[in-house]
C-alpha cells in the first residue's frame, strides 16, 4: 500500500475506535482497533492520582483502564471535529457530550449535561493501534458535577507571582 492508503486506512481505524469504544462503549470490539502489545503513555493528573490506574501494556490493563473512564456516564455522544494522519500516526480532535448520571468521585447524579474536548493521539503499526494518548478537559467535568467551584483567574498575575517579576503595580 502507498502512504496516503496506510494514511487513509488508520484514519478509518481511528474513527471506528473512537465511535464504537468511546461512544458506544463496545469494549469487546477493542481487539478490532489495538495491537495486542498496545502500550499506553501514562498520563499526569487526577485520574492516575486518584483511581491509581495501571499502565501495563496490554488489551486487559486497557479494557481496566477504560472502565473506570466510562464511569460517569453510560454513554458518550461523540463527534470528530477535525482528524488528520501524518505516516503512522492520527490525531483527531473530538467533542465529548454525556449526561452525569452515575456517581463520579463521590457526587451523586446530577442529570447535568457536559461538554467536553478530548485530543486523541494514536500511533500505528499494521493496521493497528500501538500507542496512544488523549487529554481531555477534566477539570471541566469536575467544575460542571459540583466537585469544584468555577473560579475567576487572573492569569498574568499568577504567572507574574510564579515567576517573581511583578508588573511594576505598587
Amino acid at each position: 500500500m502507498s502512504d496516503d492508503q496506510v494514511q487513509s486506512s488508520n484514519i478509518i481505524v481511528a474513527k471506528n475506535f473512537i465511535m464504537n469504544i468511546w461512544g458506544n462503549r463496545s469494549l469487546d470490539k477493542l481487539e478490532l482497533y489495538i495491537d495486542p502489545n498496545y502500550k499506553a503513555y501514562q498520563s499526569i493528573g487526577l485520574y492516575t492520582q486518584a483511581e491509581n490506574l495501571d499502565f501495563s501494556p496490554g488489551l486487559d490493563k486497557l479494557k481496566e483502564r477504560l472502565k473506570i473512564y466510562f464511569s460517569p456516564t453510560d454513554k458518550y455522544n461523540v463527534n470528530i471535529i477535525d482528524i488528520m494522519a501524518n505516516k503512522d500516526s492520527v490525531m483527531a480532535f473530538c467533542e465529548f457530550n454525556f449526561i452525569h448520571n452515575q456517581k463520579f468521585k463521590g457526587i451523586n447524579p446530577t442529570n447535568i449535561e457536559i461538554n467536553i474536548h478530548v485530543f486523541f493521539w494514536m500511533k500505528f503499526n499494521s493496521g493497528k493501534i500501538v500507542n496512544s494518548i488523549h487529554l481531555q478537559d477534566y477539570y471541566k467535568i469536575v467544575r460542571d458535577i459540583g466537585l469544584t467551584k468555577p473560579e475567576r483567574v487572573d492569569y498574568l498575575e499568577y504567572i507574574e507571582s510564579v515567576l517573581d517579576i511583578g508588573s511594576g503595580k505598587q
